[in-house]
């Protein structure tokens, strides 16, 4: 199994939208939002210029298959937020999970240095 990540375009946001409102996906999150393409637009503008969090497409055999995101980027004390969801319902495994949990353990500590992830 190959896992990627790539930066969030412009032409991810439907299908980005799309998984967002998955009853699958939302149940495990605080919010059930109801998305238009207008409002992903927007949302996407901001998160573009907000140095402190960065949006990456998963993508597992080279197929689509996510999002993982990091906040607190500029964070003085070196902690870093993290979060991800697979939205390609045949891509969810352990083996999915570990390995975008392990690389991003890397990425944050060993390429950005910080200190904890939350």
């Amino acid at each position: 199994m190959s896992v990627t990540l790539r930066k969030v375009t412009e032409g991810d946001l439907e299908q980005i939208m799309r998984w967002r409102m998955d009853p699958e996906i939302t149940r495990y999150m605080n919010t059930d939002p109801k998305l238009t393409l207008e409002g992903q637009k927007k949302w996407f503008a901001k998160v573009q210029q907000d140095p402190d969090v960065s949006y990456w497409i998963i993508e597992i055999d080279g197929t689509v298959a996510g999002v993982i995101n990091y906040t607190g980027l500029t964070n003085p004390t070196g902690d870093l937020g993290w979060a991800y969801y697979v939205g390609e319902k045949k891509l969810r495994s352990i083996q999915t999970a570990l390995a975008l949990e392990m690389s991003m353990y890397d990425h944050a500590f060993l390429d950005l240095g910080k200190n904890a992830v939350y």
